[in-house]
């Protein structure tokens, strides 16, 4: 990832950094796979989102300067294993 860590922690929690943020505002392709995008029930906007190379996956929520990271998790699922989940959570 360029040298960066892609979650670092900050004064107010775990921030997404380097190409987890940028992809976290986009909808590119790469390393970082965005799964699910929705708006809670407090407005803030959230992404799931996996890294493929390091085999982490999570979801971030968009802060006020920075999108903050809530939640992360190890995997090992396959790709499309992983779309099968994405779709079961969706239905």
């Amino acid at each position: 990832m360029g040298g960066q860590v892609p979650i670092a922690a900050t004064d107010q929690g775990l921030a997404a950094r380097g190409a987890l943020a940028a992809q976290l505002a986009s909808d590119g392709a790469g390393n970082v796979h965005i799964a699910l995008s929705f708006q809670h029930h407090d407005g803030e906007y959230c992404r799931t989102f996996q890294l493929q190379r390091e085999g982490v996956a999570g979801l971030a929520r968009r802060g006020e300067s920075d999108w903050r990271v809530a939640m992360t998790a190890t995997h090992a699922l396959g790709g499309a294993r992983c779309a099968r989940l994405e779709q079961n959570l969706t239905e």
